[in-house]
């Protein structure tokens, strides 16, 4: 699972809180509430809950371990890390079931003298397989997508550089990049290709030699890999038909933000391996607004009982381990 949780804040204030979690306006009921929210939809996501579960925007170690030790207690989460975060609100984190065998943070530098949030690398040996897992929260569009488009460039090289000296040592490695990305897979001609994006969709990919900046989202599980100094990854949102596609509402209208990239090695035959149609966004009937059939948002202002979950949907994707 990779779900942007919309800020999973602990009831302790550090000063560092956005406005709205700050004074008084946040406690220890509503940080309770929200993360029985937030494991309900992880419990109603598979039969046990998913192996591993990516999330974005929790603020620190201790709102992480609340969740999963007074919330998810049982499931068996043995394993939790979040990314080191200095100067940055919140950050990504991941609870599993298999062993972690390490886990760094990439730095992805500073935006306006801001720092970027950090990149979450995870790496997992379980069955003999090895798996490579990139848990990312790119820069927001809120002051113009032309604007930040720097920033989510600067974070995209900063990944682009990591999974290539991965590559290296193991051409075949696998490797999930998931998480907020804040860019959709079609960004580039959404943009009419007026200025480079950090992801660029497969109808695009051949036209600009200076897209090599950039990842290059791949349709067909045969174009992903390292072509000519070009990285592609596999986007199942592809998988996925138009009209259904979507985590997230902007002004009326579905977008997809949200993702989890695969690797060559995913199709290999070796270790761990996806089929496609194992992919999908979690859009159950008690994460939608009734009215407006858009994600149901967390909300607890107005003196109303806390309700909701976040404003993205959870995706889920399912791996196999090969027998080999």
């Amino acid at each position: 699972m990779s779900f942007n949780v919309e800020n999973l804040f602990d009831e302790v204030e550090n000063g560092s809180e956005y406005p709205e979690y700050r004074g008084g306006a946040w406690n220890r009921e509503l940080f309770e509430a929200k993360c029985r929210a937030l494991a309900e939809v992880i419990k109603k996501a598979s039969r046990r809950g998913p192996d591993i579960i990516a999330l974005q925007e929790v603020e620190n170690r201790n709102a992480l371990l609340n969740l999963r030790d007074r919330h998810l207690a049982g499931l068996g989460y043995r394993y939790a890390v979040i990314a080191s975060r200095e100067g940055a609100v919140n950050g990504p984190a991941v609870l599993s079931r298999f062993p972690i065998l390490r886990s760094h943070s990439l730095g992805t530098g500073l935006w306006k003298e801001k720092p970027l949030r950090p990149i979450l690398e995870v790496v997992f040996e379980f069955g003999g397989g090895r798996l490579h897992l990139f848990n990312n929260h790119w820069k927001s569009k809120s002051e113009g997508a032309d604007v930040t488009e720097e920033a989510r460039l600067k974070e995209a090289l900063v990944l682009r550089e990591r999974i290539l000296e991965i590559l290296d040592r193991d051409p075949k490695a696998d490797i999930l990049v998931l998480g907020d990305l804040n860019e959709n897979i079609e960004e580039y001609l959404e943009v009419g290709g007026k200025y480079r994006t950090a992801l660029i969709c497969a109808e695009a990919s051949g036209e600009e030699d200076d897209l090599l900046s950039g990842i290059i989202l791949s349709d067909l599980p045969g174009q992903a890999g390292l072509k000519s100094d070009r990285l592609s990854l596999y986007e199942p949102w592809y998988e996925i038909p138009e009209e259904r596609r979507g985590s997230y509402v902007y002004r009326g209208r579905w977008q997809t933000p949200d993702h989890i990239l695969l690797s060559e090695g995913l199709f290999s035959g070796r270790g761990f391996e996806y089929e496609p149609g194992g992919f999908r966004p979690m859009r159950e009937p008690f994460l939608l607004d009734e009215k407006t059939g858009f994600p149901k948002r967390w909300y607890y202002k107005g003196g109303q009982a806390p309700g909701g979950y976040s404003d993205h949907l959870p995706l889920l994707i399912t791996l196999k381990l090969s027998a080999d």
